[in-house]
């Protein structure tokens, strides 16, 4: 009997402390509840045209035309934005190492008005591509 009663003690888990499980279940429903609060506020900057696509498919772009020495250049950046994804007052400057642009070589190429019907969310306007 009492071999039993020593099996029982040491095969049964000890369970967590309500405060353990009440930290888990309130900080995942705070994390939750701040990433959808984030892309709610910033959903309208998507859908104006700004975010990192404008910039790093203008980059791919850029050196895949032969146009990789002015990929820091401000006015250049403007020109190439503004006539392949959309018209915009200012630029969104390529703020990231040169060769990181080499990744978005081959993403002009893919289909390109479909990935910019996609992330404009407007309808094709036809453009001329190289």
């Amino acid at each position: 009997m009492i071999r039993a009663s020593v099996a029982n003690v040491t095969n049964s888990r000890p369970e967590a402390p309500y405060y353990v499980k009440a930290l888990a279940l309130g900080l995942s429903a705070y994390l939750i509840g701040i990433h959808l609060w984030t892309w709610i506020l910033t959903l309208s900057l998507f859908l104006g045209g700004r975010s990192d696509f404008r910039q790093l498919y203008t980059a791919g772009y850029m050196v895949r035309s032969g146009n990789a020495h002015e990929l820091y250049e401000y006015d250049a950046q403007l020109h190439f934005q503004n006539r392949l994804v959309s018209p915009g007052d200012i630029a969104l400057p390529f703020n990231h190492l040169a060769y990181e642009a080499l990744l978005f070589v081959l993403f002009p190429s893919v289909v390109p008005s479909c990935v910019l019907r996609i992330t404009r969310f407007q309808p094709h306007r036809s453009r001329d591509y190289i």
